[in-house]
């Protein structure tokens, strides 16, 4: 069987996913052109898709079973700026594999067309066979989930966890620095209380997660301070959470222009 798996790795997780690829399968790379710039770059997404890759004149004897892979890391932290990268980054780790769970946690574009064409772009690069679930309750998937998740993203969870809480200066999304507490009583301190419950309650469930997962956030905190209390509240929270995050992940890795720099513990 012959499948073109630089330019469509999915296919090879829905093999997966049918049975026809199994463990004791030998997938090897064959007839490797130059789409990829480099061999560095060529083994590692080999390597990410369960793939082996073998100097010409190599004779794989079909009869034994293939080498046992290393297994990727459980927990995979990619940061980045907008447009870094790193949503194609995270869709790539987990390209082969047979069943992913797509955890969007951004709105849905209804009533803003700009949105909708971006929330489109994602999902029509997506593998037909992953499922999608819009959904802000991360830590309730990561405990549940039988199946890899990768959540996108981290940034758009906090925004939208601090519209459940009201947790926003002024409750109104205004600069008033003073907490703006309303009628209600959940403005100001309590909502802010609740933002942290709720980002204590995701690091507890990421650290606890059985399955594999990938989640991309977003790396606020390298441009100007936000002129405004809401903005600088968002930066802060999310760059909290990003440093708690990956203290618990196996890996965690800048992305660059499309670049990737690990970051070492």
């Amino acid at each position: 069987m012959l499948l073109d798996v630089l330019d469509r790795p999915e296919r090879l997780g829905d093999l997966r996913r049918r049975g026809l690829v199994g463990e004791r399968t030998h997938v090897v790379a064959v007839g490797v052109d130059h789409r990829v710039p480099t061999e560095a770059e060529l083994t590692r997404r080999a390597a990410l898709w369960g793939v082996r890759v073998v100097p010409d004149g190599t004779i794989v004897d079909t009869g034994e079973p293939p080498p046992v892979p290393v297994p990727p890391p459980r927990r995979t932290l990619l940061l980045g700026g907008s447009r870094s990268g790193k949503s194609a980054e995270a869709e790539l780790r987990l390209a082969a594999e047979p069943e992913v769970l797509y955890v969007a946690t951004g709105p849905s574009g209804t009533g803003d067309p700009e949105w909708l064409r971006r929330v489109r772009a994602h999902r029509d690069r997506r593998p037909a066979h992953w499922r999608t679930i819009e959904t802000t309750d991360l830590a309730g998937l990561l405990r549940s989930a039988d199946i890899p998740l990768l959540i996108d993203g981290l940034g758009t969870w906090v925004a939208a966890v601090f519209d459940e809480c009201a947790a926003w200066p002024g409750g109104d999304g205004s600069t008033r620095e003073d907490g703006g507490n309303g009628k209600d009583g959940r403005n100001g301190g309590d909502g802010r209380d609740a933002v942290a419950a709720r980002c204590d309650d995701l690091v507890a469930a990421w650290r606890q997660t059985r399955v594999r997962v990938v989640a991309v956030s977003d790396e606020v905190g390298l441009g100007v301070v936000p002129g405004t209390a809401s903005g600088r509240m968002f930066r802060d929270t999310l760059g909290r959470l990003n440093q708690r995050l990956a203290l618990e992940s196996e890996d965690a890795t800048l992305v660059v222009s499309g670049r990737l720099l690990p970051l070492p513990v």
